[in-house]
């Protein structure tokens, strides 16, 4: 189902992190990979950060929660995953996926802070 293709995954364990306008993020660690997570209503947010490369996930949540604090991203109907990662590789990097209805939206970009733009730009 629609849901299921959404890929929403949020994991309330791990290290707290304040990230400021009353949001907790939860750090955990893996498989060369440092991961923020949190939740804004029925988003769930992710931020993949390199452990080899020293990269923090951080300062990239609390640019999204502050950008997200005035633009409004779409209402999903059930969940919404955004996922992103503070380098990226290529055009699938950072991921909004969102349901409306019976349909998914997914929208990829290489920057991760022009996926939450174009994301925004499609709040009707």
């Amino acid at each position: 189902n629609a849901q299921e293709q959404v890929g929403q995954t949020y994991d309330p364990n791990g290290q707290q992190v304040d990230l400021g306008h009353n949001l907790t993020g939860y750090q955990t660690a893996g498989a060369g990979s440092n991961f923020l997570n949190w939740k804004e209503g029925n988003w769930s947010l992710a931020v993949r950060a390199n452990n080899l490369e020293q990269e923090d996930p951080v300062p990239l949540a609390k640019q999204a929660v502050e950008y997200l604090e005035t633009a409004f991203l779409p209402v999903p109907r059930d969940a919404g995953q955004i996922s992103l990662q503070v380098t990226s590789s290529d055009y699938q990097s950072n991921r909004v996926v969102w349901q409306n209805e019976q349909q998914v939206y997914t929208i990829m970009n290489r920057d991760s802070m022009n996926s939450l733009k174009m994301a925004v730009s499609m709040t009707n």
